[in-house]
């Protein structure tokens, strides 16, 4: 059984590296996005931003925010 894959979201400053290099040193594949995403549900993003970011979190099997 393969390990999960974590998606980190909105790491604009990378805050997240010292915190999770226990689970990449474990084996776990992590995942930063420094980018921040157009909320998903707002009114303003368009169904093809939808749509990109479906494409984009898909392979992951956990998504976290990081503040």
């Amino acid at each position: 059984m393969s390990l999960p894959t974590i998606a980190i979201l909105d790491d604009y400053q990378e805050l997240s590296k010292i915190p999770f290099e226990q689970l990449r040193s474990a084996g776990y594949q992590v995942t930063t996005f420094t980018d921040t995403l157009l909320p998903y549900n707002h009114p303003d993003t368009h169904q093809d931003a939808k749509d990109t970011l479906i494409k984009r979190l898909e392979p992951f099997n956990i998504i976290c925010m990081f503040p």
